[in-house]
């Protein structure tokens, strides 16, 4: 009862399975099991139930953003939070998608989920621990972003399903150059929203031109997919996964069709590989390739099985088949 009494209450930001993220006013050990309470949005107060801590960071605004795994009592329900995403972050997150080279990382390449000028946050294939040190490099798709070379910590890991973690990573002693290749990446990312769609696809991100200098856009023929809208790559692309390998100018995927044919997937100008098999290439059955927007003139090629998880993604320009 008394243990009851003295466990925190912390205010609900976002709940996702038994993956929460709370507020709260004080520090929490990273790695313990704490019991606590939760304020929900609306009014009322959650159960007390146990997390295991994945991360507790500073708050520019003050208090600390606490993300963990609720490992007893009843799971949070999904509910509208009181607080902006932005008062959790000490800078704006950016939804692109960055390749990530790293021998720290599992797999050694990821594709960033999202992007600020603080850290990033990746989807891997395995758990990382959280204060480990990554030596990593981000390769931007904008052609006038040169490569960074860099140090981050793993600021917290939760599993998202089976075989797939996201990890936030916090940028640690960067180089002035590296600094400013960031805020060059993020400038150019913040300012996308404001330039028209064709000067996108005419000359790509790296510079917008003002409104009025914008060229106007044919009317279009048929309403565009939104940029998070899976599309089929169009025909039959199932069969069971025999292989993928890089070679000089991409990446090659292979797959055992029904029939008893081998279709060969080549992927070009690869900016990105994530692999979440979590089993041997031989062991999977791919459902289909469907296709969603990526930044620059990059497209994110996925291999989904039946429950439509993907297994592997391409970031690339394109892919031809046989």
């Amino acid at each position: 009862m008394l243990r009851e009494l003295l466990s925190p209450t912390l205010d609900y930001v976002e709940a996702d399975g038994h993956v929460v993220v709370l507020r709260g006013k004080r520090k929490l050990p990273v790695g313990k099991e704490v019991s606590l309470r939760a304020n929900m949005p609306g009014g009322g107060r959650s159960e007390l139930f146990k997390i295991l801590v994945d991360s507790c960071r500073p708050l520019t605004n003050g208090g600390f953003a606490v993300s963990g795994r609720i490992t007893s009592g009843k799971g949070l329900p999904e509910a509208q939070s009181n607080f902006s995403d932005d008062a959790l972050r000490s800078a704006p997150r950016i939804d692109c998608h960055i390749c990530v080279l790293s021998k720290d990382l599992p797999g050694y390449r990821a594709v960033t989920v999202d992007f600020s000028s603080g850290g990033v946050q990746l989807e891997v294939p395995a758990e990382m621990e959280a204060g480990q040190t990554v030596l990593m490099r981000l390769e931007f798709d904008v052609s006038s972003v040169t490569p960074v070379e860099c140090s981050a910590r793993v600021a917290w890991c939760s599993m998202k399903e089976r075989g797939r973690y996201r990890v936030g990573l916090q940028f640690v002693g960067l180089d002035q150059a590296a600094r400013a290749n960031i805020a060059r990446y993020e400038e150019i990312m913040l300012n996308r929203d404001d330039t028209s769609i064709l000067h996108r696809i005419l000359f790509g991100n790296d510079y917008a031109l003002p409104a009025e200098q914008a060229p106007a856009p044919e009317a279009p023929q048929a309403a565009a997919p939104r940029p998070d809208t899976r599309v089929p790559l169009g025909g039959r692309h199932n069969g069971r996964l025999l292989e993928y390998a890089r070679h000089e100018t991409g990446v090659i995927v292979k797959l055992a069709r029904p029939d008893g044919s081998v279709g060969e997937y080549h992927f070009n100008s690869v900016r990105g590989l994530s692999d979440y098999l979590g089993s041997e290439p031989a062991e999977t059955n791919i459902a289909d390739i469907v296709v969603k927007s990526s930044a620059g003139n990059a497209k994110r090629f996925q291999l989904v099985d039946q429950m439509e998880n993907v297994c592997l993604e391409v970031v690339a320009t394109t892919c031809t088949f046989s």
